[in-house]
């Protein structure tokens, strides 16, 4: 089991690469403040402005479509130009995450670029396809994200990336792996479905539904306006996906399921007479003591197949008999106590090391962290050098 990777973080990614200026409209429509208030009214109602930045202004100066509408005596639109509130400017390199929230709050922004006025966002510019990619990366992010979690709260891991079928199990009838099977997955885990802050089964099946909708929405080169009822009713659907992202992420972070896992595993040699190195049975250790407890399977905790995970294995113990303190090293499987859980990893036991050694030698295999066993205590020691939890070496 391994810290959370960049490739889950893929929503976050994308708030790097999209920015508010890929959505703003270059080059806005600007009022001279000498055109009469009819014609500019006229104008705005063309290009359905509600507001527009004055010429020459810089966009420091707005005309409200409103206040023209109020009163049209005044012949000239500059006398009805305001201050642009500082609340509507955002920078052209801010996230796309930080200007949805803001476009939320205020209704329209301005993008500024070295002091200057680079375009406006309204809420058509949700439209965007820059907007889509977007939203596409946060639900690619969530799902894998949600199928990593499904493993390591159930003790059964399934891979990141659902499984495609082939020609031969498409006529045999199997059913596909897809965004609904992990959604069937979530819903059968009670205590993955509260982490997430779903109050019930019913609550969590309708907004992993529309999560999904959404997804197939998106995939269609369908913009996201034509998916909610309005733009407020879209600005809450992608809020709320922003929320289960960022819940997602937390819980992959740093959660207590995993450090629960890794408290329950039991430790078994591999080599000569089976010997348990901690759990239930365990015995006196033959070896001296610290020892160290490394795995090199599902790196970043990616579930991996069979062949893959035997050779980084086979690696690790390569790199580990290169380490000249290095000393009695066990071929030993890591396997969860709870007889519902199919988890185990292949492992490797070493003496010899320092923590800070051993706990290197984790990082490099990409782990979250590795065991340190003495003679009556097995602790988890995180990627950090943490001490995450220690426990009796010889559980009852």
């Amino acid at each position: 089991m391994a810290m959370l990777d960049r490739d889950l973080r893929i929503e976050e990614l994308a708030t790097t690469v999209f920015l508010a200026e890929h959505i703003c409209s270059r080059n806005p429509f600007e009022l001279d403040p000498d055109v009469s208030t009819e014609q500019a009214s006229l104008l705005m109602q063309l290009y359905e402005l509600d507001q527009a930045p004055v010429a020459g202004s810089g966009g420091t100066q707005i005309v409200l479509r409103m206040s023209l509408d109020v009163d049209r005596t005044v012949k000239k639109v500059g006398q009805y130009a305001v201050d642009t509130p500082a609340e509507h400017w955002v920078d052209h390199c801010s996230s796309l995450h930080y200007t949805i929230e803001q476009l939320a709050e205020h209704g329209w922004l301005f993008v500024r670029a070295n002091r200057s006025l680079l375009g406006t966002i309204g809420r058509q510019d949700l439209g965007r396809p820059t907007i889509s990619a977007y939203l596409f990366a946060v639900i690619l992010g969530i799902e894998r994200g949600l199928r990593r979690l499904y493993g390591s709260y159930q003790g059964r891991p399934i891979p990141d990336e659902p499984k495609r079928l082939d020609a031969a199990q498409q006529d045999a009838g199997e059913r596909p792996d897809n965004f609904i099977t992990t959604i069937q997955y979530i819903l059968k885990c009670e205590e993955l479905r509260k982490a997430l802050d779903y109050s019930s089964k019913s609550e969590a099946r309708a907004a992993l539904q529309r999560i999904n909708e959404m997804r197939n929405h998106l995939a269609h080169a369908r913009t996201v306006l034509e998916y909610g009822a309005d733009t407020s009713d879209v600005l809450r659907r992608i809020r709320d996906l922003e929320l289960l992202a960022g819940r997602v992420r937390r819980l992959l972070a740093d959660r207590e399921a995993v450090w629960t896992a890794y408290c329950e595993t039991e430790i078994i040699s591999t080599e000569g007479p089976s010997t348990v190195f901690t759990g239930s049975g365990a015995t006196r250790l033959s070896i001296s003591t610290p020892v160290h407890v490394i795995s090199a399977q599902n790196p970043y905790e990616d579930f991996l197949g069979e062949e893959e995970n035997s050779r980084r294995t086979e690696i690790l113990g390569k790199y580990l008999r290169s380490i000249s303190e290095a000393k009695d090293l066990t071929r030993v499987i890591g396997r969860s106590a709870d007889l519902n859980s199919i988890w185990e990893e292949d492992c490797w036991a070493v003496s010899g090391l320092t923590r800070s050694q051993a706990v290197e030698i984790g990082r490099l295999f990409q782990q979250r962290a590795i065991f340190e066993l003495t003679e009556n205590a097995t602790m988890v020691i995180s990627s950090d050098e943490t001490v995450m939890n220690t426990s009796p070496r010889c559980s009852a």
